[in-house]
């Protein structure tokens, strides 16, 4: 048996939840009031029977609890609903999506791994919603409409990149089959690896304001890495391929998707040549430079030739003069270095080292927040002592689905209990947002996920952290066995 399938079996019930939710939200769309004034709004939008079903597209209920109530009485445990982010629970259990439209997003293998959800009717809530990461969702490593366009992909050979569920949808409507989605503006090196094993041959087409210009830029480079074809469609008056169809119609995005691309340097040259002053020395040697970072990313003398032509056409220099300058420019080479704690490294852990006790004591503050929270540090810990804290708040609440600070502080030895009461004591921070703010920007923990040696004297590797929270929640759910 592979790890793979090893991780799928340990994460087949959470599969089954989201499945399950999935067929329950695409049947409250059907067959209730709430879901006809949702139909009429999709069917408005162009959205016909068809795409619905082919996209899987659902209601969440305006109730508090219905699909908490409909996952529990087909035998889904609460705390396993919880860690999918289906359900929050307070003094009560409540469901996290109400009233939106469902689109549901699968991971590689076509499973269902978590869900956007978009307001139909006029509110002040955001537009849109998406499940939080956790151990089946991480954005970074799927691909919206991947496995059901593989087919296609293989067939013709070519993919076209989006940004978001909605440009793959408008794309099916122009009937381009091969389409799917990052899932945002930057796209990982795990997703570029999962389309060069589908195709070499890439079609980035991100939305034509200043971000999906920037983004297409970081797309190409990682793609090039990858020793991917790539190709640009770039969408004029700020578009993304939703709008454009709404504008223009389906006829004229099939047109432009199948027929407009043009190659990746093509796409940068013109775009850096927008930014050009003519006469500023400043501006040209800027050009110069960014065009011949690219052109040695490429790495092809037939390009080079090509565009440094064109460069000393559009500049008015000779072709001699831009070689000389070419060839002086050192290739731009990138490095991942080994990590190293220096002094100034432990000052900066000072941050992270407070961000996380804030945390933590928010998790003491707010129980229902337990499970995202340790989930978002992904093993990630300054110290050994705040991993050894989290997973004893972790397992206090997997068990009794609450938290009492006091009875956790008698469980921990000397050590541990002074950390956890300085800990109980911090007073911030006391708002949702904040806790947002924190946990986005211990996210940037410079230590994160790299196999070296945390602050202090602990040679605990990331294996190690991994394999102690693999066994420590397969010891809690032994534990919940016994208790019921």
């Amino acid at each position: 048996i592979t790890q793979k399938e090893v991780i799928t079996q340990k994460n087949q019930k959470y599969y089954n939840i989201l499945e399950d939710s999935t067929q329950f939200y695409n049947f409250y769309l059907q067959n209730t009031v709430d879901g006809q004034v949702a139909l009429k709004y999709l069917h408005n939008r162009g959205l016909n029977t068809n795409i619905i079903n082919r996209f899987r597209i659902g209601l969440s209920s305006s109730d508090r609890d219905d699909l908490y109530k409909y996952l529990t009485q087909k035998g889904h445990l609460p705390i396993d609903i919880v860690e999918v982010g289906l359900v929050r629970s307070g003094d009560e259990y409540y469901d996290t999506f109400r009233n939106r439209i469902m689109f549901p997003l699968t991971d590689l293998d076509g499973r269902v791994v978590g869900f956007s959800g978009r307001t139909y009717t006029d509110s002040n809530e955001p537009k849109y919603i998406n499940s939080s990461e956790n151990i089946v969702f991480q954005k970074g490593k799927i691909l919206y409409n991947y496995y059901e366009a593989l087919p296609y992909i293989k067939e013709q050979d070519q993919v076209f990149l989006f940004e978001g569920f909605m440009d793959v949808i408008a794309a099916y409507r122009a009937k381009i089959n091969n389409a799917v989605a990052s899932m945002g503006t930057s796209l990982s090196l795990e997703q570029a690896k999962a389309l060069k094993r589908a195709t070499n041959n890439v079609v980035i087409c991100y939305d034509g304001d200043d971000a999906g210009i920037a983004a297409t830029k970081r797309a190409i480079n990682i793609l090039l890495k990858e020793t991917i074809n790539v190709t640009v469609v770039s969408i004029s008056d700020n578009l993304d391929p939703d709008d454009y169809l709404k504008k223009y119609g389906e006829e004229k995005l099939h047109k432009l998707l199948s027929q407009t691309a043009i190659s990746a340097i093509e796409f940068i040259y013109l775009d850096e040549k927008k930014q050009l002053v003519a006469g500023d020395i400043n501006s040209i040697e800027t050009f110069k430079r960014t065009i011949f970072e690219n052109l040695h990313l490429f790495n092809s003398n037939v390009i080079t030739e090509m565009y440094l032509k064109k460069m000393a056409d559009d500049l008015g220099v000779s072709i001699e003069s831009l070689y000389a300058d070419f060839r002086n420019q050192p290739r731009k080479v990138i490095r991942i270095k080994p990590v190293k704690i220096t002094k100034d490294d432990k000052i900066s852990l000072k941050k992270y080292d407070l961000i996380q006790k804030e945390l933590i004591h928010f998790v003491l503050t707010h129980p229902e927040k337990c499970i995202e929270i340790e989930n978002r540090f992904q093993h990630n810990y300054v110290c050994d002592e705040y991993r050894d804290i989290m997973f004893e708040i972790y397992q206090y609440y997997t068990l009794n689905q609450t938290i009492d600070p006091q009875d956790i502080k008698s469980r921990l030895n000397d050590k541990l209990a002074l950390i956890f009461e300085e800990i109980m004591n911090l007073d911030y921070p006391k708002e949702i947002e904040e806790v947002e703010l924190l946990l986005k920007e211990f996210s940037g923990f410079p230590y994160a996920k790299e196999n070296i040696k945390l602050i202090g004297k602990s040679n605990k590797t990331l294996d190690d952290l991994n394999k102690y929270g693999y066994n420590k929640k397969n010891l809690i759910k032994i534990k919940i066995k016994t208790k019921e």
